[in-house]
């Protein structure tokens, strides 16, 4: 049977940078992006597993406080920062003295946590102990606060505003969260044993609860950091809603808390004064 040369259709090649590729080079191009992707994720793990032992080198210090005694006569907002699972205040070494560079986030605190086991509703409290414990060094002022939360710390700021009454009269202008699961993590199921850690696993009542509470509020902006290469927390589960998410490339969950691109970024949002959060699409 004869065929016309019409009927015989060729495979679509595939295009590289808006140019067809010679038959066998898309494989190619796909294998060297694979690569990259492999040695990305290598070096990656390879620099948060030093910067690791780096904080365990550091933890030791957390019963050190260098916490302001008092408030500045004219300060009117203060940022309190609040770590993670298993970590204390020793994680902010290097973003607190970034921070500190600027005057205008006010007086920089850090706090400790305690141990993991407790719940991220007790961990919520002693935050809002902290906060009260700032409002009496200065209970003639009114005071604006800027919360930053890594990982687990994202969740307790996020739990303290979520859960503020509206007569409430704490005002909390600006929530940052650095890869904090507000969907949850498969990896908490790893401490199980531990409260705070079952509230964390993916798609908990606990997060579930969470994110229906963040979605009332509209008096506070929330601004949500993933990291591309984080295996503790997926980026996809950092986020919460369509609007101000940060997406940094090549960090790991510990390894963000080094990083001048994630300090210049926090300190961007913390300037932030316009309320975005209540027209933020939450399902």
């Amino acid at each position: 049977m004869n065929v016309q040369k019409n009927e015989i259709k060729s495979a679509p090649a595939a295009v590289q940078d808006g140019k067809p590729l010679a038959p066998g080079k898309d494989l190619d191009v796909t294998m060297v992006r694979t690569i990259k992707r492999i040695v990305s994720r290598i070096l990656s793990l390879s620099v948060e597993l030093v910067v690791v032992v780096l904080a365990s080198i550091v933890y030791p210090f957390a019963a050190v406080n260098f916490n302001p005694k008092l408030l500045p006569p004219t300060c009117k907002k203060v940022t309190i920062l609040v770590h993670g699972f298993l970590h204390n205040r020793t994680a902010w070494v290097y973003l607190k003295q970034r921070f500190e560079k600027h005057p205008e986030l006010g007086p920089i605190f850090t706090i400790n946590l305690g141990h993991p086991f407790q719940s991220i509703e007790d961990y919520t409290e002693k935050l809002k102990e902290q906060i009260e414990s700032i409002r009496r060094m200065s209970p003639d002022q009114e005071l604006e606060f800027n919360l930053v939360g890594h990982s687990m710390g994202g969740l307790v700021c996020a739990n303290f505003v979520a859960c503020q009454p509206q007569d409430d009269p704490v005002h909390v202008a600006n929530v940052v969260t650095i890869s904090s699961p507000l969907k949850g993590t498969t990896v908490a199921k790893a401490g199980a044993f531990c409260p705070c850690a079952e509230e964390m696993e993916y798609s908990s009542p606990f997060v579930k609860n969470l994110q229906e509470k963040i979605a009332l509020v509209t008096r506070t902006n929330f601004f949500y950091i993933g990291l591309d290469e984080d295996v503790i927390v997926p980026k996809s589960r950092a986020f919460f809603g369509i609007h101000n998410h940060k997406e940094f490339k090549f960090l790991g969950h510990v390894t963000a808390l080094l990083s001048p691109k994630v300090a210049n970024y926090i300190i961007k949002c913390l300037r932030s004064k316009t309320v975005t959060h209540e027209s933020v699409n939450r399902k």
